[in-house]
């Protein structure tokens, strides 16, 4: 038994066998005193020997809390003996209460020999171990403390398995997000290498070193932001913008866009939880129509919670598979909205007035104290 068992098993707040200790000394306690009180106005008054509450309070906290300094003991009995081993089980409901009985009733006899002078000691421990209606009570209680590490034990148990569950969950939800962003950046690096092949084959130099700038500043924000969970609002919108005039490039007039935000300071938001919006409107709406395109998006802040909508004049949207293969940025964001916000956010499409798609995404505020480092990271 150390000093670090002590800390984190019986002294952690947090922990349930100090809430079980906790327990054990109000209740002993107030037992003692009622036993005190009792003994002094009640049973005393009519027998022949009487004495001072000086006697019995201190006297009858000292015999109750004995099993609260006990309590850490049996905790260790109980883990170190197996009570389905038959061995164990004698040793654990046999030997070990009979034990610290006899120990305790041995101490209440030596002070009460040496406090008041009754009797001899050995006649004393005679009858406080064979002849003392107590000792059932001592028993009692050894076997309620025994109950209670088991039931705190379990708790315990179950708590930690709980939490092994949570940290698995979020660590699978988080992979999945990953593995699902990884399934949208091929396909558009595949398009924007080919526009810039094209723009290479018709000597459009300007046209060319403005796209090689600008997927060189996409794919170093993508990669800093992919290790991180949340990034500023900002740090979204430039993402954004910068994939918008990547796109702009290839389409050329056909695509446009419009963004439309109040100045938010400090709010910050799961990373890409726009870039998938936008390339699903371009992929799923705009790239299959010859009419010129247009994505707007709206951002928002209502009391505590953030509203964002992006909309586009696509003229393909089929509502009866929206989170199909077809949507699959549409199923990132979904996957992310449940990881940091569980069920408190909302995540409606529809058909817009411009034609096309209409996503309504509304979520908690997340103010953080991090954003000065990463404007640094910037």
């Amino acid at each position: 038994m150390n000093l670090y068992f002590f800390n984190e098993i019986y002294f952690n707040k947090k922990s349930g066998y100090y809430h079980l200790q906790l327990t054990l000394f109000f209740i002993l306690s107030l037992i003692a005193l009622a036993v005190a009180f009792q003994h002094y106005f009640i049973i005393e008054p009519n027998s022949k020997q009487h004495f001072s509450l000086f006697w019995h309070i201190p006297f009858n906290l000292f015999y109750w809390l004995f099993w609260f300094f006990v309590a850490p003991l049996i905790y260790l009995l109980v883990q170190k003996y197996d009570k389905n081993n038959f061995k164990d089980f004698l040793i654990l409901y046999i030997v070990v209460p009979l034990f610290f009985v006899s120990i305790h009733q041995i101490i209440s006899a030596v002070i009460i020999n040496l406090a008041l002078n009754y009797l001899d000691l050995q006649t004393l421990i005679y009858r406080r171990i064979l002849r003392n209606q107590w000792l059932w009570v001592d028993i009692v209680i050894y076997f309620i403390i025994e109950i209670g590490i088991y039931i705190v034990e379990s708790l315990e148990k179950n708590k930690k398995e709980e939490i092994t569950l949570s940290k698995l969950k979020h660590s699978i939800t988080e992979s999945q997000i990953n593995i699902l962003r990884n399934h949208i950046h091929p396909h558009f690096l595949f398009n924007t290498f080919n526009t810039l092949s094209t723009l290479i084959l018709k000597g459009d130099e300007s046209k060319a070193l403005k796209l090689i700038k600008s997927i060189k500043e996409l794919l170093a924000k993508s990669l800093r932001e992919n290790n991180n969970s949340l990034i500023p609002l900002y740090e979204e919108l430039d993402l954004v913008i910068n994939y918008l005039e990547i796109e702009k490039l290839r389409f050329g007039e056909r695509l446009n866009y419009k963004i439309n935000y109040e100045k938010i300071n400090n709010v910050f938001v799961p990373n890409f939880i726009l870039q998938p919006l936008v390339e699903n409107s371009i992929r799923h709406g705009i790239a299959k129509q010859n009419i010129n395109g247009l994505i707007v998006i709206n951002i928002s802040q209502n009391n505590e919670h953030l509203n964002i909508v992006v909309e586009d004049n696509g003229l393909d949207v089929d509502m009866d598979n929206i989170f199909s293969e077809k949507g699959l940025g549409l199923k990132i964001i979904r996957r992310q909205l449940e990881y940091f916000f569980d069920k408190d956010f909302q995540f409606n499409f529809s058909r817009s007035e411009l034609g096309g798609l209409k996503v309504l995404i509304k979520f908690p505020v997340i103010i953080s104290q991090l954003k000065d480092a990463n404007a640094t990271n910037k």
